[in-house]
């Protein structure tokens, strides 16, 4: 998933209407569930810190 991630991070807009589109899905896939992870990791650290 890391790899998927990283490639989703460095395409430009205009790379992805280049790649086919369940690659693209694919790819935006991994990137949302790994931002999604760590926005989740920060909240619980925030809620943490704060109790």
């Amino acid at each position: 998933m890391d790899a998927r991630r990283a490639r989703a991070i460095k395409m430009y807009p205009s790379d992805s209407r280049d790649t086919a589109e369940d690659v693209r899905i694919t790819l935006l896939a991994a990137l949302r569930s790994s931002r999604q992870a760590e926005i989740t990791d920060a909240l619980g650290d925030l809620l943490i810190t704060l109790v």
